[in-house]
């Protein structure tokens, strides 16, 4: 009832001021016909300069405020529906909503403007909703014989439907945002997506019709999911942070396996052990040392369980390709750490050259250095190099490429130590000359170890001119003679099951020659020299084997080589004129010759001589 009273009061409200607006029209054309007509009288055409308005204000005896009502009605005269229009624009200036930011700009809110092309304005626009401005009187055109206009509440009629107050026409906002929509190519409507629907008197009927159309539908939809669904972009990022979160799961896992494969190389490389087998195939019984372990650990390993399991075949890394990477890798890493250790330091440089067992030449390189955090010499082993030529500048260049790969400087060497081959010591042409030559103050060391075997070489062939013989069951190396100490250490305590050895080969076999040979060794076995020259040489042996070894320890300095030799030397001395220690190894050697049946020769004592010296 409300509504029906204030619509009422609001229908006499205006249709006052359409008759009061009707008399100032109707004064105010007869105003102006007056002014034409005395206009005529005036010598001078100009209608509108100020002095002929003043003459006509005299003339006709206007008031100043008549005189201005009658310009301003002038010019309203001359404007179509002139009172609807001024009513209408008065009322949509007071009640309308504008969605703009700033009110002199064109409203882009508005159904009739395009929505902008660009994504995320798009974006924006959809998210703030449908346009549906508020108006006390929307504008009213005449339909079906009535006056007819839109009506606010159809708003919450239909949640869809939006108003232009600039066109006064009505659009669906799904529809109009997507209109494009790949569904809706066949079924599209221009009525409620692009021109606007205005035929007020069948407003409802037309807008359920076009609620339940199937282009409304899918609209309405596309617009739903726009809105709950993420955008294109955030859904690539997302999907991107997935990929990347998986890649790093592998990766880690991955670490995880190689971590393993590398501790198992590090343990072959550390113990000496071969990577290949003769077969490696996988019905093969023995697949090498590298991948039987593999097989090992996988059974209780849950990380190379399923790593072998669900690799792909061609990416196990297991190969023997990816174990020489992974064996370069290593290296590359151990030389990067020693040379951050050595930078700054001054070294001294060891080499030795041998043959291996394939005949190839090789040069063993070693860095001695001293280490402040341990308060001790290190030595560290760098490489071995194999020869082409075992000349003195084939070797220099060597070493020179070996401190120019470690950053270091002939600069930067105190000494090196070499053996006493002419090659390494000859003071002409010898690789420490050339060393020297580079570099004033190195100072060059003859080995220890190599000076030690040089002086027991040389004992032997003295021991030969003295007429001392030294009985061995096999030939040891002239350069390590202190080896021999085991040898004779495993003869002297395995004596009785050797003779037994013998004897059995001689009855067994058939072949003549060895029958001669196991006798001629048996004979030598059951010799009292044989026996006795064990029970010397084993005490001997065995110190100079301990004085060998210190020798080579990579703890060794200077002092303490040179104290370990004197302290050998003295222990030989006394050895030699201790009588006590002479009989007891012949009472030791006599024990055995008794036991296994070896005739002991008589003692023969010296004669003294009781000639007097009379000088």
């Amino acid at each position: 009832m409300s509504s029906q009273r204030s619509g009422c009061e609001k229908r006499k409200r205006k249709a006052c001021n359409e008759a009061e607006l009707l008399k100032i029209k109707t004064s105010a054309e007869n105003t102006t016909d007056s002014i034409f007509n005395s206009s005529k009288q005036c010598e001078n055409n100009q209608l509108y300069s100020d002095d002929s308005m003043y003459f006509y204000y005299k003339t006709i005896n206007l008031t100043n405020f008549n005189f201005v009502m009658v310009l301003m009605f002038l010019s309203i005269a001359s404007a179509e529906n002139t009172t609807d229009s001024i009513f209408n624009s008065s009322k949509q200036s007071e009640n309308k909503e504008l969605y703009s930011d700033d009110i002199n700009m064109v409203n882009v809110y508005d159904p009739v403007n395009p929505f902008s092309k660009d994504r995320l304005e798009f974006q924006n626009r959809i998210l703030k909703g449908r346009y549906k401005p508020i108006l006390d009187l929307y504008p009213r055109s005449l339909q079906n014989s009535k006056k007819r206009s839109f009506q606010k509440n159809w708003y919450d009629i239909f949640d869809w439907l939006e108003y232009s107050d600039a066109s006064d026409t009505a659009f669906c906002f799904p529809c109009r945002c997507f209109k494009g929509n790949e569904i809706n190519s066949s079924d599209s409507e221009s009525t409620f997506s692009s021109n606007g629907f205005k035929a007020w008197y069948r407003a409802i009927d037309a807008f359920k019709k076009h609620q339940s159309s199937k282009c409304h539908l899918n609209s309405a939809k596309a617009l739903t999911d726009f809105i709950n669904l993420k955008s294109i972009d955030c859904v690539l990022d997302k999907n991107r942070l997935e990929e990347i979160s998986i890649k790093e799961k592998d990766r880690l896992k991955n670490r995880e396996f190689m971590n393993r494969i590398i501790d198992i190389i590090i343990c072959l490389g550390k113990s000496g052990r071969p990577f290949y087998g003769h077969d490696e195939k996988s019905d093969s019984c023995n697949q090498g040392v590298f991948k039987e372990l593999v097989i090992l650990l996988t059974k209780y390993d849950v990380v190379l369980q399923d790593h072998l399991q669900e690799a792909p075949k061609n990416a196990l890394y297991t190969s023997n390709r990816i174990q020489n990477d992974l064996i370069t890798s290593i290296k590359n890493v151990i030389l990067q750490n020693i040379k951050y250790n050595i930078q700054n330091l001054f070294i001294s440089i060891m080499a030795d050259e041998t043959t291996d067992v394939g005949h190839f030449e090789q040069l063993s390189i070693v860095f001695r250095y001293f280490d402040e955090k341990k308060n001790r010499p290190v030595e560290i082993y760098i490489t071995l190099k194999r020869m082409q030529s075992v000349t003195a500048r084939a070797i220099f260049d060597c070493l020179h490429d070996v401190l120019i790969l470690m950053g270091k400087d002939w600069h930067s060497v105190l000494s090196v130590c070499f053996d006493g081959a002419s090659t390494m010591a000859g003071k002409i042409g010898g690789v420490q000359t050339k060393c020297k030559e580079q570099n004033s103050n190195i100072k060059y060391i003859h080995c220890y170890a190599h000076c030690l075997n040089l002086a027991l070489v040389d004992s032997k062939k003295i021991s030969k001119d003295v007429g001392i013989k030294l009985l061995t069951l096999k030939s040891c190396s002239i350069t390590r003679w202190a080896c021999r100490a085991e040898a004779v250490k495993s003869v002297l305590n395995n004596y009785e099951v050797l003779l037994l050895a013998i004897e059995k080969n001689c009855e067994s076999s058939s072949v003549p020659e060895m029958c001669a040979k196991g006798m001629g060794l048996k004979y030598q076995l059951k010799s009292f020299d044989f026996i006795f020259g064990l029970y010397l040489l084993n005490p001997m042996l065995n110190i100079i084997l301990k004085t060998s070894s210190l020798l080579q320890s990579p703890n060794m300095d200077l002092v303490l080589a040179v104290n370990s030799v004197q302290s050998l030397v003295q222990n030989l001395m006394a050895m030699r004129n201790s009588d006590e220690e002479f009989r007891n190894i012949y009472q030791q050697s006599v024990e055995l010759c008794h036991k296994n049946g070896v005739q002991v020769p008589e003692v023969i004592n010296r004669k003294v001589s009781t000639q007097i010296d009379k000088t």
